[in-house]
């Protein structure tokens, strides 16, 4: 809000520093999966319904994020290098360019994952690269 209401800012810049984007969330246990989802320890074996509606939460937080940089008033651009997976991807859909470098290489785990890809990836990316 602060980017759409100021007369100084004309355009938004997402980079990253290093070789990578963004190299996603880390899937390599259950435990920090859900502990990047917003599922804390504390929350084992509590009711099935209060962890649901914390997880509801916290995607939607992270739509709305996301839903931010596509419905921005001021150019948003995204200039990708090395890999972009996961957020990543989520990111750069909802950006209205996406410059990349030649090593730029993406990939929506989800699919591997067998999980769905709920915060914007799955709407957003075939009106960029058609069906």
């Amino acid at each position: 809000r602060v980017v759409v209401l100021s007369a100084d800012v004309r355009v938004v810049v997402l980079s990253a520093e290093g070789r990578n984007f963004c190299a996603g969330i880390d899937v390599s246990t259950p435990e920090s999966l859900g502990a990047q989802l917003g599922q804390s320890e504390h929350m084992q074996g509590g009711c099935a319904g209060r962890k649901a509606e914390t997880l509801y939460r916290h995607i939607r937080r992270l739509q709305d994020s996301f839903t931010a940089l596509e419905r921005c008033r001021k150019p948003v651009i995204c200039a990708i290098q090395g890999a972009c997976y996961g957020g990543g991807v989520d990111m750069a859909v909802a950006c209205d360019i996406r410059y990349c470098s030649a090593d730029a290489r993406f990939c929506v785990k989800e699919v591997e994952l067998a999980i769905i890809a709920d915060i914007g990836t799955l709407q957003r990316l075939p009106t960029l690269v058609g069906h």
